[in-house]
Order: structure tokens, then C-alpha cells, then sequence
């Protein structure tokens, strides 16, 4: 294996964390400058808000925002506290097809951004506690 594709592994090794949340895609669909698309998403992971603008006929900005908040789960026996929230911003290229090509639309989007994930279990067996933090 080429040294090029071991340090390609190595990155994509590095880049995820110890709990996944799914999200909703943006997706602009941008075709025209000084268009605005927005989202609100309400799901079992918690609220996203999605949203891109094109400033040129060629040039959008994206910026997606997601929280679960903080989900408290407590029983007789364990408790679960889990917190999430991400939010991102991006630059991207787009090219709207011929109008007689059924309105293709080419787009690509370089996206950076920060995120934050715990989870904190705590279970009684008997009288003794485990905790986890992860």
C-alpha cells in the first residue's frame, strides 16, 4: 500500500468520535445568485437548522447547527445523561445546468466545523454503582 493511501486511513481514523449521531444533509440545490434555502428538523437526535446562501452565480455559503440538548433518562436502576451539539459552516462551488437539461445542478462544499458528544451512565447492581463517561 502507497504511503499516500496509509496516511489517507490514518486521517479518516482519527476523525470520529466515541458516540455517533446521524444528522440531516444540507443540500442547497442552489441555482441563482442571492438565493436563500432554510430547514428546521425536529427528530429522535433533537433539532437541526440547516442553511446556505448564494453570494455569486457560482459561490454559496452553508451553515448547519444541531442539538439533542441535554437528555436526561432516570430509573430505579441506572441513569442516563447524554449531551450533543455540532455546528458547521462551509463554502462551495456550484453550476446550474442548461434550462433544457432538466435543471442538473453540480455543487460541491468544503465544510468545517465543531462538535461536542458525552454520555454519562450510571447503574446500580445491588448496592453497588457503576459509572461511565464516554
Amino acid at each position: 500500500m502507497s504511503k499516500i493511501n496509509k496516511l489517507i486511513i490514518l486521517i479518516l481514523c482519527n476523525c470520529s468520535c466515541g458516540i455517533y449521531r446521524q444528522n440531516v444533509v444540507n443540500v442547497p440545490a442552489i441555482t441563482q445568485k442571492g438565493q436563500l434555502q432554510l430547514s428546521v428538523h425536529q427528530s429522535f437526535n433533537g433539532s437541526e437548522i440547516h442553511g446556505s446562501y448564494s453570494v455569486t452565480n457560482n459561490i454559496a455559503l452553508m451553515a448547519n447547527y444541531g442539538s439533542i440538548g441535554n437528555d436526561e433518562e432516570n430509573n430505579a436502576s441506572n441513569k442516563i445523561v447524554q449531551n450533543h451539539y455540532f455546528k458547521e459552516i462551509g463554502l462551495g462551488f456550484y453550476k446550474p445546468s442548461a434550462p433544457n437539461n432538466n435543471q442538473t445542478i453540480k455543487e460541491i462544499f468544503a465544510i468545517a466545523g465543531q462538535g461536542y458528544t458525552s454520555k454519562y451512565t450510571e447503574t446500580y447492581v445491588g448496592s453497588k454503582r457503576k459509572i461511565d463517561f464516554k
